[in-house]
């Protein structure tokens, strides 16, 4: 919105929460201009099909990687599918250096506009093939920055390693109990780099509890998950836009993105399904610890369970 560009909302996918490829289809129109996967949790966008769509229609594809380092679809690392990918250090991620990001690309030209944008638009001998002047912002990343995040490179096999086994074994654990089922993992996902994984919920399995019943209690046993950890874009606060601010959204949202005419006409029941009855958010540090970290995460689910009628 801040370069006067529309975004058009479309809902996730129920198999692994990331973008519906079909629903990004029925959204394009010739005003289009690039189609912006989130690979999520630890799940990659459907990336064939994203990749054939942009190419069809002639659109950018900028991939979302905050949650995917070092991930892989069929052999070939995310973040060099699309045009572009863009890349989070914040702090809760899988590499960190407290706040920052990173983009990447292997067209020329976008190098250099992007090296210009994030240099306050300034040109330079190394970024100065394209034409004109671009109106850029100071997001430079720091060199200090920089050596963290390097550093960080030499461990991320191990731990992801160490990750993915701690993942297995406690998913097994949990499917045996019934209620809660880890997204399923892509074949074409050949390296998975995991992040916050997944727990879809049964509430069938707990005599009909809601599922925030369920993971107040288990906070309660001292097994933090987090169930509305994101909600479908146009419901965040982040984008209560209002067309007085952003005159270009009127034709597409009238008053506003959260006016109440518009939040009528726009529906996205399985990212509201994931949001606000479904998923269950369980971030990384939990896999690092030992198997009886894991153990105990499984008997504060059973004890849930167990007495999930008092809690009723």
């Amino acid at each position: 919105m801040h370069v006067n560009a529309v975004p058009v909302f479309v809902d996730i996918s129920p198999v692994n929460y990331c973008i519906d490829p079909d629903r990004v289809e029925e959204a394009i129109t010739p005003r289009t201009k690039a189609i912006i996967p989130v690979h999520l949790g630890s799940s990659i966008a459907e990336l064939d099909r994203l990749t054939e769509i942009a190419k069809k229609h002639n659109l950018t594809l900028i991939e979302d990687c905050a949650h995917a380092h070092g991930s892989k679809w069929r052999g070939k690392g995310v973040g060099s599918w699309g045009d572009m990918g863009s890349w989070s250090f914040q702090s809760s991620k899988i590499m960190t250096a407290g706040e920052g990001g990173m983009l990447t690309t292997n067209d020329k030209i976008l190098s250099q506009k992007i090296h210009s944008i994030v240099n306050c638009g300034r040109k330079t001998d190394e970024y100065n093939e394209f034409e004109g002047y671009l109106f850029g912002y100071n997001a430079r990343l720091t060199e200090f920055q920089a050596a963290v995040l390097l550093a960080q490179l030499d461990r991320m096999d191990s731990l992801n390693e160490q990750k993915a086994k701690a993942l297995e074994y406690l998913a097994g654990e949990l499917h045996k109990l019934g209620g809660l089922t880890l997204i399923p993992r892509d074949p074409r996902e050949t390296r998975q780099g995991i992040y916050q994984v997944i727990f879809k919920y049964d509430p069938a399995a707990f005599k009909g509890l809601h599922r925030d019943k369920f993971l107040d209690a288990l906070e309660a046993e001292g097994v933090e998950m987090s169930g509305a950890f994101y909600v479908p874009l146009p419901l965040s606060p982040l984008f209560n836009a209002r067309t007085e601010d952003y005159p270009m959204l009127r034709d597409r949202y009238g008053d506003g993105i959260q006016a109440p005419a518009t939040m009528r006409k726009y529906k996205f029941p399985v990212g509201s399904k994931a949001a606000f009855d479904e998923g269950c958010w369980m971030h990384y540090p939990y896999l690092l610890g030992e198997k009886s970290d894991l153990d105990d995460i499984v008997a504060a689910v059973a004890k849930v369970k167990e007495h999930c009628e008092e809690l009723l």
